[in-house]
Protein backbone atom coordinates (compact mmCIF):
# COMPACT_ATOMS: atom_id res chain seq x y z
CA UNK A 1 0.00 0.00 0.00
CA UNK A 2 2.83 2.42 0.85
CA UNK A 3 4.25 1.89 -2.53
CA UNK A 4 1.20 3.40 -4.18
CA UNK A 5 1.11 6.55 -1.91
CA UNK A 6 4.54 7.66 -2.90
CA UNK A 7 4.57 10.37 -5.61
CA UNK A 8 6.06 9.72 -8.96
CA UNK A 9 9.27 11.45 -9.47
CA UNK A 10 8.45 12.57 -13.10
CA UNK A 11 5.28 14.53 -12.29
CA UNK A 12 6.76 16.30 -9.20
CA UNK A 13 9.62 17.55 -11.28
CA UNK A 14 7.30 19.16 -13.91
CA UNK A 15 5.08 21.08 -11.51
CA UNK A 16 7.47 24.04 -10.86
CA UNK A 17 7.90 24.55 -14.59
CA UNK A 18 4.16 24.57 -15.17
CA UNK A 19 3.65 26.98 -12.30
CA UNK A 20 6.28 29.34 -13.70
CA UNK A 21 4.66 29.21 -17.10
CA UNK A 22 1.27 30.09 -15.62
CA UNK A 23 2.76 32.95 -13.59
CA UNK A 24 4.62 34.25 -16.68
CA UNK A 25 1.41 34.14 -18.69
CA UNK A 26 -0.44 36.16 -16.07
CA UNK A 27 2.40 38.68 -15.91
CA UNK A 28 2.33 39.10 -19.70
CA UNK A 29 -1.44 39.50 -19.67
CA UNK A 30 -1.31 42.10 -16.91
CA UNK A 31 1.47 43.96 -18.75
CA UNK A 32 -0.52 43.99 -21.96
CA UNK A 33 -3.56 45.37 -20.16
CA UNK A 34 -1.50 48.09 -18.49
CA UNK A 35 0.17 49.00 -21.79
CA UNK A 36 -3.23 49.28 -23.48
CA UNK A 37 -4.52 51.53 -20.68
CA UNK A 38 -1.42 53.69 -21.00
CA UNK A 39 -1.97 54.14 -24.76
CA UNK A 40 -5.63 54.98 -24.21
CA UNK A 41 -4.73 57.52 -21.54
CA UNK A 42 -2.09 59.00 -23.85
CA UNK A 43 -4.60 59.38 -26.65
CA UNK A 44 -7.17 60.90 -24.31
CA UNK A 45 -4.71 63.30 -22.71
CA UNK A 46 -3.75 64.96 -26.03
CA UNK A 47 -4.88 68.64 -26.02
CA UNK A 48 -7.69 69.61 -28.37
CA UNK A 49 -6.76 72.34 -30.84
CA UNK A 50 -9.57 74.87 -31.37
CA UNK A 51 -9.44 77.05 -34.52
CA UNK A 52 -11.54 80.17 -34.55
CA UNK A 53 -13.34 80.51 -37.93
CA UNK A 54 -14.64 84.03 -38.53
CA UNK A 55 -18.30 84.25 -39.42
CA UNK A 56 -19.11 84.59 -43.10
CA UNK A 57 -20.06 88.16 -43.92
CA UNK A 58 -23.35 88.77 -45.65
CA UNK A 59 -22.88 89.16 -49.43
CA UNK A 60 -23.22 92.63 -50.83
CA UNK A 61 -26.66 93.30 -52.30
CA UNK A 62 -26.80 93.24 -56.11
CA UNK A 63 -28.07 96.60 -57.39
CA UNK A 64 -31.13 96.45 -59.54
CA UNK A 65 -30.44 97.28 -63.23
CA UNK A 66 -31.49 100.76 -64.23
CA UNK A 67 -33.49 101.26 -67.40
CA UNK A 68 -31.17 102.33 -70.19
CA UNK A 69 -31.88 105.70 -71.70
CA UNK A 70 -30.35 106.55 -75.06
CA UNK A 71 -29.81 110.34 -75.37
CA UNK A 72 -29.35 110.03 -79.11
CA UNK A 73 -32.54 110.60 -81.09
CA UNK A 74 -33.83 107.73 -83.12
CA UNK A 75 -33.15 108.08 -86.82
CA UNK A 76 -36.20 106.15 -87.90
CA UNK A 77 -39.64 107.44 -86.95
CA UNK A 78 -41.58 104.68 -88.62
CA UNK A 79 -41.31 100.94 -88.25
CA UNK A 80 -41.82 98.48 -91.00
CA UNK A 81 -44.76 96.14 -90.38
CA UNK A 82 -43.74 92.60 -89.74
CA UNK A 83 -45.54 90.18 -92.02
CA UNK A 84 -45.98 86.81 -90.29
CA UNK A 85 -44.70 83.83 -92.20
CA UNK A 86 -46.77 80.67 -91.74
CA UNK A 87 -44.84 77.81 -90.22
CA UNK A 88 -45.40 74.08 -90.04
CA UNK A 89 -43.47 71.82 -87.66
CA UNK A 90 -41.04 74.66 -86.89
CA UNK A 91 -40.18 75.03 -90.59
CA UNK A 92 -40.93 78.11 -92.62
CA UNK A 93 -43.11 77.68 -95.66
CA UNK A 94 -42.47 79.76 -98.74
CA UNK A 95 -45.89 80.95 -99.83
CA UNK A 96 -44.61 82.75 -102.94
CA UNK A 97 -45.06 81.40 -106.44
CA UNK A 98 -42.57 78.76 -107.47
CA UNK A 99 -41.50 79.04 -111.11
CA UNK A 100 -41.68 75.83 -113.02
CA UNK A 101 -38.60 74.69 -114.87
CA UNK A 102 -38.27 72.71 -118.08
CA UNK A 103 -38.15 69.45 -116.11
CA UNK A 104 -41.58 70.21 -114.55
CA UNK A 105 -43.28 71.34 -117.76
CA UNK A 106 -41.86 68.74 -120.06
CA UNK A 107 -40.43 69.22 -123.51
CA UNK A 108 -43.86 69.36 -125.17
CA UNK A 109 -45.08 72.29 -123.00
CA UNK A 110 -42.13 74.56 -123.88
CA UNK A 111 -42.69 77.06 -126.69
CA UNK A 112 -40.49 76.61 -129.75
CA UNK A 113 -37.28 78.60 -129.69
CA UNK A 114 -37.31 81.37 -132.28
CA UNK A 115 -34.60 81.17 -134.92
CA UNK A 116 -31.51 83.27 -134.40
CA UNK A 117 -31.68 86.56 -136.27
CA UNK A 118 -28.37 88.42 -136.60
CA UNK A 119 -28.48 92.13 -135.76
CA UNK A 120 -29.38 94.29 -138.72
CA UNK A 121 -26.53 96.29 -140.19
CA UNK A 122 -27.67 99.63 -141.53
CA UNK A 123 -26.39 100.34 -145.02
CA UNK A 124 -25.48 104.02 -145.46
CA UNK A 125 -24.47 105.97 -148.53
CA UNK A 126 -23.18 109.56 -148.43
CA UNK A 127 -24.45 112.46 -150.49
CA UNK A 128 -22.97 112.81 -153.96
CA UNK A 129 -22.66 116.02 -156.01
CA UNK A 130 -25.22 116.19 -158.82
CA UNK A 131 -24.42 119.66 -160.26
CA UNK A 132 -22.65 119.82 -163.58
CA UNK A 133 -18.92 120.44 -163.34
CA UNK A 134 -19.07 123.71 -165.31
CA UNK A 135 -21.39 125.29 -162.71
CA UNK A 136 -19.49 124.29 -159.57
CA UNK A 137 -17.03 127.24 -159.43
CA UNK A 138 -18.33 130.26 -157.43
CA UNK A 139 -17.82 133.73 -158.98
CA UNK A 140 -14.53 135.44 -158.10
CA UNK A 141 -15.13 138.58 -155.98
CA UNK A 142 -14.29 141.65 -158.11
CA UNK A 143 -12.57 143.48 -155.25
CA UNK A 144 -10.29 140.54 -154.53
CA UNK A 145 -9.60 140.11 -158.25
CA UNK A 146 -8.55 143.77 -158.56
CA UNK A 147 -6.30 143.43 -155.52
CA UNK A 148 -4.83 140.19 -156.85
CA UNK A 149 -5.77 138.18 -153.75
CA UNK A 150 -6.42 134.45 -153.70
CA UNK A 151 -8.02 132.21 -151.01
CA UNK A 152 -8.69 128.61 -150.03
CA UNK A 153 -11.89 127.88 -148.02
CA UNK A 154 -12.82 124.77 -146.09
CA UNK A 155 -16.60 124.64 -145.74
CA UNK A 156 -19.09 122.37 -143.97
CA UNK A 157 -22.31 121.88 -145.98
CA UNK A 158 -25.65 120.80 -144.48
CA UNK A 159 -27.70 118.84 -147.03
CA UNK A 160 -31.38 117.91 -146.58
CA UNK A 161 -33.15 114.72 -147.70
CA UNK A 162 -33.90 116.28 -151.09
CA UNK A 163 -30.27 117.04 -151.86
CA UNK A 164 -30.42 120.85 -151.43
CA UNK A 165 -27.69 122.74 -149.50
CA UNK A 166 -29.35 124.37 -146.47
CA UNK A 167 -26.31 125.81 -144.63
CA UNK A 168 -22.65 126.69 -145.30
CA UNK A 169 -20.30 127.11 -142.34
CA UNK A 170 -16.55 127.87 -142.58
CA UNK A 171 -14.03 125.64 -140.85
CA UNK A 172 -11.15 127.81 -139.69
CA UNK A 173 -10.50 131.39 -140.82
CA UNK A 174 -12.12 132.69 -143.99
CA UNK A 175 -12.08 136.03 -145.79
CA UNK A 176 -15.51 137.64 -145.68
CA UNK A 177 -15.71 138.51 -149.40
CA UNK A 178 -14.69 135.00 -150.54
CA UNK A 179 -17.04 133.37 -147.97
CA UNK A 180 -20.09 135.39 -149.03
CA UNK A 181 -19.51 134.64 -152.72
CA UNK A 182 -19.11 130.91 -152.03
CA UNK A 183 -22.15 130.71 -149.71
CA UNK A 184 -24.54 132.39 -152.23
CA UNK A 185 -23.38 130.15 -155.04
CA UNK A 186 -23.61 126.88 -153.07
CA UNK A 187 -27.09 127.61 -151.67
CA UNK A 188 -28.52 128.57 -155.07
CA UNK A 189 -26.69 126.32 -157.53
CA UNK A 190 -25.27 123.21 -155.90
CA UNK A 191 -27.44 120.07 -155.73
CA UNK A 192 -26.66 116.60 -154.35
CA UNK A 193 -27.98 113.12 -154.58
CA UNK A 194 -29.09 112.81 -150.92
CA UNK A 195 -27.53 110.39 -148.47
CA UNK A 196 -29.48 107.18 -147.76
CA UNK A 197 -29.86 104.67 -144.96
CA UNK A 198 -31.21 101.30 -146.07
CA UNK A 199 -32.28 103.01 -149.30
CA UNK A 200 -34.18 105.87 -147.61
CA UNK A 201 -33.05 109.50 -148.18
CA UNK A 202 -31.80 111.18 -144.96
CA UNK A 203 -30.18 114.56 -144.15
CA UNK A 204 -26.38 114.63 -144.02
CA UNK A 205 -23.32 116.87 -143.89
CA UNK A 206 -20.33 117.15 -146.15
CA UNK A 207 -16.99 119.00 -145.97
CA UNK A 208 -15.55 120.52 -149.15
CA UNK A 209 -12.55 122.70 -150.06
CA UNK A 210 -12.77 125.61 -152.54
CA UNK A 211 -9.75 127.32 -154.17
CA UNK A 212 -9.99 130.87 -155.48
CA UNK A 213 -7.12 131.39 -157.96
CA UNK A 214 -6.70 134.26 -160.38
CA UNK A 215 -5.62 132.17 -163.33
CA UNK A 216 -8.78 130.08 -163.05
CA UNK A 217 -11.24 132.95 -162.59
Amino acid sequence: MLAYAAPRPGREANRPKLLMAIIAGHVLAIGAVMLAKSEIATRIDRPTVIIDIPPIADPLPIPEPRPRTDPRPSHSTTTQPQVPIPTFDNHQIDVGPVPLGPADLGSEALPPRPPFVPPHEVIRHGAQIATAEGRLRPPYPEVKQMLGEEATLTLKLSIDATGRVTAVEPIGSADRAFLDSARRHLLNVWRFTPATEDGKPVPSTKVITLHFKLGEA
